[in-house]
């Protein structure tokens, strides 16, 4: 019988219950139990706080702090999928912000040329050329930002967030 198997008998646990607190799969568990592989650094490491736990205490009292780890790590993974989630919301409505904005700097620069190209030359209307040159130039600068590059960069961060809190909610079980 493999150390792993004994604490786990020792403290009165089920292979899923082991499994969950250390992190890992129960066809890890049950290989490591076999001893068919090793556990990974993160789990052994957990392992031998439960051996100490177990050295120190009572079987009972061990359980009940690993059980309290375990609901511990529940309530850290929902909050880091709740934090995702908000992240990805807030990166959603960036990026609709500057689809519009970029929607609207191009229907402003459309209608300053044809304004442009419709004012006649002269002393009276240079003042209004330089507004309409200005409002282009201010123009071009926001469409930048708001690119379909960054758009797209924007986008990437929205997905990534999302894909982190539905990693967050599978370690959960």
């Amino acid at each position: 019988m493999t150390a792993v198997k004994k604490i786990r008998l020792a403290l009165g646990l089920t292979q899923p219950q082991l499994a969950e607190y250390l992190s890992i799969t129960l066809g890890q568990l049950a290989m490591a139990e076999t001893g068919q592989r090793f556990l990974p650094t993160k789990a052994l490491l957990k392992l031998d706080v439960m051996e100490q736990c177990l050295a120190e205490n009572t079987p009972a009292t061990a359980t009940a702090y690993i059980q309290n780890q375990s609901a511990e790590t529940h309530e850290m993974l929902l909050a880091r999928a709740k934090e995702c989630d908000y992240l990805a919301m807030l990166a959603t409505q960036k990026l609709e912000a500057m689809c519009s904005h970029y929607e609207q700097c191009i229907n402003l620069l459309k209608l300053s040329s044809l304004l442009l190209e419709d004012l006649p030359a002269s002393e009276e209307t240079t003042t209004d050329m330089l507004c309409l040159e200005v409002m282009q130039h201010d123009a071009r600068k926001k469409m930048q930002r708001c690119s379909p590059g960054a758009q797209a960069l924007l986008q990437l961060e929205a997905d990534a967030c999302l894909y982190h809190a539905q990693q967050a909610r599978a370690m959960m079980g």
